[in-house]
């Protein structure tokens, strides 16, 4: 999970800066997405 999210910010880095607030917001949608995945895991 670590070295995959080191990955994304890598990529989200190399976006030009005009669409790089959108990139911030999938970002955290994302992580949201992954957080929700993760607890349906466990439970």
């Amino acid at each position: 999970m670590s070295r995959q999210f080191n990955f994304l910010l890598l990529v989200f880095y190399m976006i030009p800066g005009k669409i790089k607030k959108l990139h911030l917001i999938l970002l955290i949608f994302f992580h949201l997405l992954h957080h929700r995945y993760s607890s349906q895991l466990l439970n």
